[in-house]
């Protein structure tokens, strides 16, 4: 009898820790003021001072914006550093698969831009007029619209397909081994068989959508261009077709649906979790 109760508790142990959500927020740091926003309040208080005389202002304003610049370089140097080592992080792929192909295109991209910031810190700490830190401030801002922001979305669009796809992976495991100690607790009596049916189910197709999501985002970020002319002539619609045609979700919105999906799922576990504490008496 003793045996019994302990392979009872055992099992109940097991479920409630598999009950528990995997998808646990980062640690949040307390709000930091951002460095950038700091040193832009001080220069919009350092215009509007009349107590400065103009050749201070010009003076202290210059040396702002420098400040700024300086700020937001190191910021792009540091993001491009994170991203890389991300990059870096992803599993290793098929020497001649698409996957291995854009990760060595994506890591030589970063390291261009780790290279363009560089050059332009260079090129700020020589600058002695006003006018050359504004005309620099808009290539930069140029560079980051044009160039930089572009090509960043790709990168992240490509790391969270993996990422997302380890997360699905764990909610999977994490279904079975719930619904193999369910059926457990149905065999010694402890629950109504069947009684969590339906949440199971839900749970399966909820994580069934979040894969199907996830694949059609795959499929959206490694499937290789065609040439210009080529799409051209595919995509070359009749008027009756190009009314009724949809512009095609981006790869983005895919994996943050595939996310909410797992998510939800979670919930429905935390659910099952508390209603399996009811019935077995667990407080």
């Amino acid at each position: 009898m003793k045996l019994q109760s302990f392979k009872i508790s055992i099992v109940v142990f097991a479920t409630l820790i598999m009950l528990q959500p995997v998808l646990a927020a980062e640690t949040t740091k307390p709000d930091t003021v951002n460095p950038v926003e700091t040193s832009v309040n001080e220069l919009l208080t350092v215009r509007d001072d009349t107590s400065l005389s103009e050749e201070d202002k010009l003076l202290k304003e210059f040396e702002l914006r420098k400040k700024i610049l300086s700020e937001v370089l190191t910021l792009s140097i540091d993001e491009v550093a994170k991203l890389t080592a991300k990059v870096d992080a992803l599993p290793e792929f098929a020497e001649n698969s698409r996957e291995k192909e854009l990760r060595d295109e994506f890591k030589a991209v970063l390291e261009t831009y780790t290279a363009y910031y560089t050059e332009q810190s260079k090129k700020l700490a020589e600058l002695t007029k006003i006018d050359e830190t504004k005309s620099l401030a808009q290539e930069i801002k140029d560079y980051r619209d044009n160039i930089y922001n572009p090509q960043i979305q790709k990168i992240v669009n490509f790391v969270l397909l993996f990422y997302n796809d380890d997360v699905l992976k764990i909610a999977n495991t994490r279904l079975d081994k719930i619904s193999a100690d369910i059926k457990k607790l149905e065999k010694l009596g402890y629950i109504k068989a069947g009684i969590f049916a339906s949440e199971l189910k839900l749970a399966a197709e909820t994580l069934s959508a979040a894969r199907a999501l996830l694949e059609e985002a795959k499929s959206a970020v490694l499937t290789t261009p065609k040439p210009e002319e080529e799409t051209a002539l595919e995509t070359r619609a009749t008027p009756t077709e190009e009314k009724e045609a949809q512009p095609p979700i981006e790869p983005n919105k895919l994996v943050e649906d595939s996310l909410n999906k797992v998510k939800s799922t979670y919930d429905i576990f935390l659910q099952i979790s508390k209603d399996l504490r009811k019935l077995l008496g667990i407080k």
